[in-house]
């Protein structure tokens, strides 16, 4: 390498907590503004102005704004996701964690002895920091071992029959595997047999596809619920989305309004 070469910074999701804790949070948004080549294409704009300006750029831009959740846009894109997963509805969110926990609560009501069945290397167990269990008051039993996805042999060792199992699709934190082809559809068939719910966590549920060699909506039939991020892999500036029966769907928007996920607007709003 010539000595006029530019560095290469590395900034990892898998950082160890005690490396992460010695920068701040607005140390890390500083480093990632400063790179210029990237390997992903999860990458952050150079400014709010040129994110404005990029979106202002695009065909919808003229519709009108939304509130609380509704508007033209929202509507169509949530029925166009809806449409690909192969779902009857869906429902926009602000951030992931706020899907996740509507979710869950969607399945399993207001009980708080329900139990979740989830990889213990799953984001709702890491990167979430268990929230399903601080703030939802729901128990966890983990499936599988650290670096796998969990199998149907693994749901069989159950000692106790779970009120919703949830599968990463892809798990992020085990090297981004997915269970091959047979396994998930065995997965799903124990949930059917059992009449348990079955949630895909897929937040990149959309790079998954190829490896399985089957359509998103062939992949989320196996499941009763999926939960989608419009910018991991996408790229589009926040929110994520969450589809299933329209029946489950309107069961979701009481825990969406308890949780505080259904801000009075997404776009930015001219005041004056």
């Amino acid at each position: 390498m010539s000595s006029n070469a530019e560095p290469i910074l590395i900034l990892s999701i898998f950082m160890q907590p005690r490396i992460l804790s010695l920068i701040t949070a607005t140390e890390i948004a500083e480093l990632r503004h400063s790179c210029h080549p990237w390997l992903s294409g999860h990458r952050p704009a150079l400014s709010m102005r040129k994110a404005l300006e990029e979106t202002a750029a695009l065909r919808e831009a003229g519709l009108a704004l939304d509130v609380l959740g509704a508007g033209t846009f929202i509507h169509r894109l949530v029925a166009d996701v809806a449409s690909r997963l192969g779902k009857s509805a869906a429902l926009f969110m602000p951030q992931g964690i706020a899907a996740q926990l509507a979710s869950l609560r969607g399945w399993v009501g207001p009980s708080a002895s329900a139990w979740i069945a989830v990889h213990p290397q799953s984001h709702m167990v890491v990167d979430e920091d268990h929230a399903h269990v601080l703030l939802a008051g729901l128990r966890t039993t983990h499936l599988g071992t650290l670096d796998e996805p969990f199998g149907v042999d693994d749901q069989l060792a159950m000692q106790e029959r779970p009120d919703i199992v949830v599968v990463q699709l892809p798990l992020r934190r085990g090297g981004f595997r997915l269970p091959p082809w047979n396994e998930l559809k065995a997965i799903s068939s124990w949930c059917q047999q059992h009449r348990i719910p079955l949630h895909v966590d897929g937040a990149p549920l959309w790079e998954s596809a190829l490896f399985c060699g089957r359509s998103l909506a062939k992949i989320c039939a196996l499941a009763d619920s999926v939960y989608v991020s419009l910018y991991k892999g996408l790229g589009g500036l926040a929110g994520c989305i969450v589809a299933g029966s329209s029946d489950w769907i309107e069961c979701l928007r009481p825990w969406q309004w308890n949780i505080g996920a259904n801000v009075h607007a997404i776009f930015p709003r001219h005041l004056k």
